[in-house]
């Protein structure tokens, strides 16, 4: 009886190194074709095509099941879109099923833990019928609610929220609104995403023009996910400035400008790195704003924080609304 020889070893850490643990399951072909997927769905994400990004996820989950970052960018696509919590869920548990053992199949468990404990609010599932008879479902995404008495969203976050690209993560006894979202999930490593605090002024300015206002003496932008985390510190309290910050901004810019610039001028700001765009940093906001402008920048709101008039100090006491 013959035997068929086995598969080298060399071929077996090729396709691990190119395609991560677990790639020697699969062929090569599926390998290109996985891979292609999560690209496109990426992309797909990072214009705000929700309906094609999670088409896309759904092929990248179903073409590698073991892999949990596929379910992962499936969970953000579906949020986005404002599907009912249960049906996230149910995928969740269906990922964290099939990736048992697998490196980061933690999140997965994370992420179900906190749409869970959280208790989204989803679309609720309507059955309409056209002209032919045929029958389809219709989403339905409820109307924002505050949880806070007397305090209402600027108008661009409220399209936000019940457009589903933000979360209503306000807790019980709350005096602010807090709307979240995930990061991006990157496709490559030809970008980088770099985050900023600004007040209402500066928000208002970058949506309505594009770009960023030369205001700002210093204006830091900060990288990754330690600069996520810093920018957050000047909503939750943890840092101060006069420019009272209501919004935390995203924004996926080249790798190669974002390196520009930080050899232009850097410093450590608590565990992170950042870069002054203003003229008492690197002063290099003519370089950002014209990445911004020729559309190779593009951003996106992950935090606000709106809170009242009444409200002031580094968490809201006596501070005016801004």
């Amino acid at each position: 009886m013959q035997t068929v020889p086995e598969r080298p070893e060399t071929l077996y850490r090729t396709l691990s190194d190119e395609f991560g643990l677990g790639a020697s399951a699969y062929s090569v072909e599926e390998l290109n074709a996985w891979r292609t997927a999560g690209q496109r769905a990426s992309s797909a994400m990072q214009a705000r095509d929700w309906e094609q990004a999670d088409r896309l996820a759904a092929v990248f989950v179903n073409l590698r099941p073991d892999w949990p970052r596929g379910y992962e960018l499936r969970r953000c696509a579906m949020t986005r879109l404002g599907r009912p919590s249960a049906e996230v869920s149910e995928m969740l548990r269906q990922g964290i099923e099939r990736c048992a053992g697998s490196r980061n199949s933690d999140r997965l468990e994370d992420a179900l833990a906190h749409l869970q404990s959280e208790r989204l609010q989803h679309a609720d599932d309507v059955i309409t019928e056209d002209d032919a008879g045929a029958k389809s479902v219709k989403l339905e995404r409820p109307k924002f609610k505050s949880k806070v008495k007397g305090l209402k969203l600027l108008a661009h976050e409220l399209g936000l929220v019940e457009s589903g690209q933000l979360v209503d993560i306000t807790h019980s006894g709350s005096s602010a609104i807090w709307l979240s979202t995930e990061s991006a999930l990157l496709e490559d490593d030809s970008k980088a995403l770099v985050y900023r605090p600004m007040g209402d002024m500066e928000c208002h300015h970058l949506l309505t023009s594009g770009t960023l206002p030369d205001t700002q003496p210093y204006q830091t932008i900060v990288e990754g996910k330690e600069g996520r985390i810093y920018a957050e510190k000047y909503l939750r309290g943890h840092k101060s400035v006069d420019s009272s910050p209501t919004t935390v901004v995203e924004f996926a810019a080249p790798r190669g400008l974002v390196q520009h610039l930080f050899a232009m001028q850097s410093k450590n700001e608590d565990g992170a790195i950042s870069h002054g765009l203003g003229d008492k940093g690197g002063r290099g906001l003519p370089l950002f704003n014209a990445s911004l402008q020729s559309g190779e920048t593009t951003f996106r709101i992950v935090l606000v924080k709106r809170f009242a008039k009444r409200a002031t100090g580094a968490f809201g006491a006596g501070r005016r609304r801004c």
